[in-house]
């Protein structure tokens, strides 16, 4: 199975709406500002999360990954279907001017467990353990 390794910032993203979110809805789009060329995996892949100045904490599934599209926040059927209502709502507000970032593409999650793991104890796909935290991804082996 691919599996890649990637951060989210704790003032962009609370990890719990997400995880709220997928337990009464069968997806959830997060968006994310790096590219990433979908075709290169096979699907369903694993992503560990990284939160921001600390540590992996939580693995999901993703089924897809797809162009990023503001119709994902501001179409009213369809946002409520793929985005936690407190994201709709910081998207509507602005909050942290997130409609501002330059996001690139959505992974569509279909499970986020909890996996506190040290992110440097993760090997890259060549082998190499993981020395810094991912700025975008990083292809990483199933620990």
């Amino acid at each position: 199975m691919d599996v890649i390794l990637f951060s989210a910032r704790p003032t962009l993203v609370d990890v719990n709406d997400a995880i709220n979110h997928l337990s009464n809805h069968e997806e959830l789009y997060w968006e994310v500002g790096f590219r990433i060329i979908p075709n290169q995996f096979h699907y369903p892949l694993l992503g560990y999360i990284h939160i921001c100045s600390r540590q992996v904490e939580y693995v999901a599934t993703i089924k897809a990954i797809i162009p990023f599209r503001k119709s994902h926040y501001e179409d009213k059927n369809l946002s409520i279907r793929v985005k936690p209502a407190k994201w709709l709502k910081d998207w509507k507000e602005n909050k942290n001017h997130i409609r501002d970032y330059p996001w690139k593409y959505e992974l569509v999650m279909t499970n986020i467990d909890l996996f506190p793991c040290n992110t440097y104890k993760f090997k890259k796909y060549n082998g190499d353990l993981v020395k810094n935290a991912p700025r975008n991804y990083t292809r990483v082996l199933q620990p």
